[in-house]
């Protein structure tokens, strides 16, 4: 049976949650958290310092879970990885194995390129181990295989819209509103 794209979106939302892999029981975890505003005007940075605080607290708060520390780009485009000093760095060390899961408020603030996106998954997904990312707003996580499936998706709508809009576009349109 086949429903429309606003059915679809929040059957969604209620299907990916996030649950650790059993493999993590046993061991100390290491997390980071990646945060992004594209621009220096006030509210942005207040968005910006928000989710560090925010972050930095809920990871360090987490029995088992061991803060590695906020990896940050303030006032840059996620458009391209070229200018962006604070995620090279947050890969530079997962590639060392320094980092098992990245937490990150949407996928939008992690990459506005759907290439770009994606393909920083997969490194981090090849990596031995693996590194995960969780996209809380997007409710998704990268070593999940319907997580990637959805992500895919997602990325494709927020390489043109931010995720929240698109979704809203599409829910809008569902429902014939103009």
């Amino acid at each position: 049976m086949l429903c429309d794209l606003s059915t679809f979106f929040h059957l969604l939302d209620g299907i990916f949650k996030y649950t650790p892999p059993v493999r993590w029981r046993s061991k100390r975890h290491t997390h980071s958290a990646y945060v992004r505003v594209s621009t220096d005007n006030d509210e942005q940075t207040s968005s910006y310092e928000l989710q560090k605080n925010y972050y930095t607290d809920y990871i360090k708060a987490q029995p088992g879970w061991e803060f590695v520390g906020i990896y940050d780009d303030e006032g840059i485009s996620g458009t391209s990885l070229a200018h962006r000093k604070g995620m090279q760095q947050l890969i530079e060390d997962c590639k060392a194995g320094k980092i098992d899961l990245i937490l990150t408020k949407s996928i939008a603030r992690f990459a506005r390129n759907i290439v770009d996106c994606l393909s920083v998954i997969e490194t981090l997904k090849n990596l031995d181990p693996p590194v995960g990312v969780k996209f809380e707003a997007d409710n998704i996580y990268t070593l999940d295989s319907n997580g990637r499936m959805i992500l895919t998706i997602l990325a494709s709508v927020a390489d043109v819209l931010p995720f929240g809009r698109a979704k809203r576009a599409i829910r809008m349109q569902s429902a014939g509103v103009d």
